[in-house]
């Protein structure tokens, strides 16, 4: 992705002018894309940022990767994404069979491993937006 502009706002409410920072994203099948819809929330106990990015690998449908940072650059974001978490259904009538698209998480520590919750949209082939919730370690 190169140079990207962001805003940071202590409150939510104000918000600063807008600022830089470097987000490399490198993977086998995103080198020429542009990734959508960048969903990230700290983890202060590890001491990292986690990622849920959007992105068609080799123009293909879009899926949902999966991936975390060090928070100690934050200016200078670079991940080499192993591999997506969640892909359209392969079914002929699935709900979720065209693409995957904007989504969210939480997670929980249990016995020293992290629990994800996720919440995304997605499209079926016919054109039909759904909400899909799915649950697991990664």
């Amino acid at each position: 992705m190169g140079i990207t502009p962001y805003h940071f706002s202590n409150d939510g409410i104000l918000w600063n002018g807008r600022s830089e920072c470097n987000l490399n994203f490198t993977t086998k099948t995103m080198q020429n894309n542009l990734p959508w819809h960048l969903f990230l929330k700290s983890n202060y106990q590890e001491q990292r940022l986690e990622f849920l990015i959007c992105d068609s690998p080799n123009q293909q449908k879009m899926v949902l990767w999966y991936d975390v940072t060090s928070m100690k650059d934050l200016l200078n974001i670079n991940m080499p994404m192993k591999d997506f978490i969640l892909a359209p259904s392969r079914s002929d009538v699935g709900w979720d069979n065209d693409m995957i698209y904007r989504s969210t998480f939480t997670f929980e520590c249990i016995d020293n491993f992290y629990y994800y919750h996720v919440w995304y949209s997605a499209r079926s082939e016919r054109g039909q937006w759904h909400l899909g919730y799915t649950k697991g370690f990664v």
